[in-house]
Parts: structure tokens; C-alpha cells; sequence
């Protein structure tokens, strides 16, 4: 059966490593300029909101980090 191949079995390992750090590479980069000019902007209260909605993004990330962890301790 013939029909068009898929795109990431079509490229070298080699080279779509290569091309997708690239990619990380500049975005990267684009989100610490976006975030240096916000940065500037930013008023003290908005500092407040910013710390607030990241320590509780880390809380969930702990949480669910706790819930995989936690069948393999079970055993």
C-alpha cells in the first residue's frame, strides 16, 4: 500500500534533532526578549499577580508530579 509517508519518518534522526533544537533555541530567546520588555511595564502590583500565579502553578505541578510518584512507591 503506497501513500504519502509521515513527515518525522521521512527525516534523518540527526537532522530533525538538530532542526528541533533550533527551534527550542529561538524560542527561547524570543520569550526572554518578550519577557525583558514586559518586564519594564510591569508595575509592582502586577509583580504581586505574576509571583502569585506562579507559585500556584508550581503547587499543581508538585501535585501531579506527586500522583505519578506515587504508584511507584506503593510497591
Amino acid at each position: 500500500m503506497k501513500g504519502k509517508p509521515e513527515l518525522p519518518y521521512d527525516i534523518e534522526a540527526h537532522y530533525l534533532m538538530i532542526g528541533m533544537l533550533v527551534f527550542m533555541e529561538i524560542a527561547i530567546h524570543l520569550g526572554a526578549a518578550a519577557g525583558r520588555r514586559r518586564a519594564e511595564r510591569t508595575t509592582p502590583e502586577g509583580k504581586a499577580e505574576i509571583s502569585a500565579l506562579q507559585a500556584s502553578l508550581l503547587g499543581l505541578v508538585a501535585l501531579l508530579l506527586g500522583f505519578s510518584l506515587s504508584p511507584a512507591l506503593g510497591r
